[in-house]
């Protein structure tokens, strides 16, 4: 698969010709994504004049499902019901956030919905996330790049804590998505931002970000104060449209050698689009971290650290078996994965690759890498992102693989997306055994080692997982995306199809076996931001980013952190879920919380208004077929406003009057505790009648009935 350029980049690249002075290209803003078309398996897109409806459409015409319905073997305890969860056609709309309602053995702890955090830009786009140090990291991709930073020292309620605004992406001619990737140090003291850009060009009319502008690299940013984070360095790194991902990682002090040689330290590692990968060295100056390149000095090409020109994401480990440091690389089409030793950085080398249909050009997108250890045996696990292309020059309008490959079997449609996305599970114990490895190979090295290469990637295989619906991907819609080990466990993120838990322990003792569903959910807090759709003067030149985020929810990443699933909603807020591994399911609790507030303990003065109370949960009690789900209170909401006539001014956190506004939309403010809580304000308070309202919600998601009382101020004495 030699001389293949990553997707985007190849986009990216054309669209740089137009930027350059040229005759001006055809506007094509695309057309409006209906979310409701019957039997529709995607209309949604990542990459540039990716499937819309119509195309969409056609391919679902073509196959509803990849393969005839099979029950997926061996089950698990939530494969017949996570059939279920994935609805197309028959009016089903997939921006309905109350259609998704499907969930087993997991369960939505906390949720916090982020149109306070984001009012002022409140359809922005949420990508990757991070967690280290008891602090998460949630990027804004798109129309701006920015990170948003959590306090989840408990998980199971997690604190917003600020947010950091990087450039404005790039939209008027290509809709790019130039937040594309966030990272933490070790110590949660640092996180690093990956810019993927092309050009300066917001659309219009000009956002107040649209000023803030950088080109393609990675923000550096300080955390010593996670409530003001500060960009200490801009690293900026070469690429066709900047950079996709950015992990930090630490190699270890060791054994060295001049055949097996080893720099310790600090290093990032990043992704330069269509050419390769950039390592980075640490060094803290005053307690900052700055960035400083390192390259290969085995290499007589230095235009990257690893000259590759397909790379996607990453994944970089100590490795237990060895000792080594080996950085793994999702190929995208180029190849399945590659692995490089990165021990000592200057001296790197690359020592397997594993591809399943290394003959096909265009069949799967290598997405992801995560690696786990069993009783001596190294098992790398790869989901494939599945995608749908336009073509107008197409019978379907979606771009069609070559005569060639379709005659090999690789498929019909570029990107697979007529098919269930599959996770693949590989035996990678032997590097040497996984075939010839040589990510810059000529087409004719390639010819000669491809039967190799594709023999060896075979018998590595251990496992094959895809959903058990055998729903197709579609562009982007039922795609697996990013995946975590956890034990003998797979959590992974499957945009519209929400989050799974899968049992991979027969696969991870070698043993040819679909890794079964222990639990999945499809979040559906109907608290939710607006879609941001596809807005005029957007992708003049060609759709990148806005065809795809049209759904609810979409869950593009999450991570297990101190046992919740912590998870992102693109078009939604942040998710902290529960996996119950109990074979008896809880009981459905119906039944409200209670709150009282305490007059004797609440206390009004001119400059302080102190409210105290107790709110408490019955839960619901175990039948022959469920069992018990303790009572708990989850949050108290209070709001607190000042009478005006028939109208009330709602107060702020910060303790000053809003508006005037019906009593019937109050201003809630969330009160510290929740068995006993209480809500302290500090300013400035007229003499008069306050109006307080306190409504409690539980942990199975009901929410009390408004409870108002009515207190007076009668003093403005102090």
């Amino acid at each position: 698969m030699s001389g293949r350029i990553l997707l985007c980049g190849a986009f990216l690249l054309a669209a740089l010709v137009v930027v350059l002075p040229t005759a001006p290209g055809g506007a094509h803003p695309g057309e409006a994504h209906s979310l409701a078309q019957s039997a529709a398996i995607g209309g949604k897109g990542l990459f540039s004049n990716l499937a819309g409806a119509r195309q969409a459409n056609a391919a679902s015409v073509l196959t509803r499902f990849a393969t005839p319905r099979q029950a997926a073997t061996p089950a698990g305890p939530c494969t017949e019901a996570a059939t279920k969860a994935m609805p197309v056609g028959d009016g089903h709309r997939h921006d309905d956030i109350a259609s998704h309602e499907f969930a087993c053995r997991m369960r939505q702890a906390a949720f916090v919905p982020l149109t306070e955090q984001l009012k002022d830009r409140p359809n922005v786009i949420l990508g990757e996330m991070d967690v280290k140090a008891d602090i998460a990291a949630i990027e804004i991709t798109y129309p701006q790049a920015g990170v948003l930073f959590f306090d989840v020292s408990d998980p199971s309620q997690p604190k917003f804590l600020s947010r950091y605004d990087a450039t404005e992406c790039d939209q008027l001619l290509m809709d790019i998505n130039c937040g594309a990737f966030v990272d933490l140090a070790p110590d949660g003291k640092t996180a690093y931002l990956s810019i993927q850009k092309l050009t300066l060009l917001p659309t219009l009319p000009l956002d107040p970000n649209a000023l803030n502008q950088a080109g393609p690299g990675v923000d550096v940013i300080d955390l010593a104060n996670p409530r003001k984070p500060v960009r200490t360095q801009f690293y900026p790194i070469a690429g066709l449209g900047g950079v996709h991902t950015v992990r930090s990682h630490t190699i270890p002090s060791g054994p060295s050698s001049a055949d097996k040689p080893r720099a310790p330290g600090e290093y990032v590692i990043s992704n330069q689009n269509g050419v390769g990968i950039d390592i980075a060295k640490v060094t803290k100056v005053a307690g900052k971290r700055i960035l400083t390149t390192v390259r290969n000095i085995l290499s007589r090409d230095l235009t990257a650290t690893i000259v590759n020109n397909e790379v996607h994401d990453t994944f970089i480990q100590n490795d237990p078996l060895d000792g080594r440091t080996y950085l793994y690389n999702a190929a995208g089409f180029a190849t399945g994965f590659s692995v490089y030793d990165i021990t000592d950085p200057t001296r790197l080398k690359q020592v397997a690759e594993w591809d399943l249909t290394p003959e096909c050009e265009d069949d799967w997108y290598a997405h992801t890498i995560d690696v786990t250890h069993r009783d001596g045996r190294r098992y790398v696990t790869m989901p494939a992102e599945m995608l749908l292309m336009a073509d107008k020059n197409t019978p379907t309008g979606l771009a069609e693989m070559t005569a060639e490959d379709q005659r090999a079997g690789c498929g019909t449609f570029v990107g697979n997306g007529d098919k269930p996305g599959p996770l693949w599970i590989v035996d990678a114990t032997d590097f040497s055994k996984l075939g010839p490895a040589n990510d810059r190979k000529t087409p004719s090295e390639a010819a000669a080692t491809d039967a190799a290469l594709k023999k060896a990637s075979q018998d590595a295989l251990v496992a094959t997982w895809t959903n058990p619906a055998g729903r197709a991907g579609g562009s982007l819609t039922f795609s697996p995306h990013n995946q975590q080990i956890v034990g003998d466990k797979i959590y992974l993120s499957h945009y519209h199809g929400g989050v799974y838990v899968l049992d991979a322990s027969a696969a991870f003792a070698g043993r040819r076996e679909r890794p079964k569903e222990l639990g999945f959910i499809v979040p559906h807090d109907r608290r939710t931001r607006p879609l941001l759709g596809q807005p005029p003067l957007t992708g003049l030149l060609g759709r990148f980013f806005t065809d795809f985020p049209l759904g609810r929810p979409e869950i593009w990443d999450m991570v297990v952190y101190k046992d919740y699933v912590l998870a992102s909603d693109m078009t939604g807020g942040l998710y902290s879920l529960k996996y119950d591994a109990s074979p008896t399911q809880l009981c459905a609790d119906a039944s409200r919380p209670r709150s009282v507030l305490s007059r004797k303990r609440s206390r009004l003065r001119s400059d302080r208004i102190l409210l105290r109370g107790t709110a408490s949960d019955r839960g619901c009690a175990a039948s022959s077929t469920t069992r018990k789900r303790a009572g708990s209170v989850s949050k108290v909401s209070v709001a607190v406003a000042r009478e005006a006539g028939k109208t009330c001014r709602f107060l702020s956190k910060r303790g000053r009057l809003g508006e005037a506004r019906a009593c019937s939309k109050p201003v809630y403010l969330r009160a510290k505790g929740t068995k006993s809580w209480r809500l302290e304000l500090k300013g400035s308070f007229g003499t008069g009648t306050y109006r307080v309202l306190v409504r409690a919600r539980d942990g199975a998601g009901n929410r009390e009935r408004v409870k108002t009382t009515t207190l007076r101020l009668r003093s403005a004495r102090r």
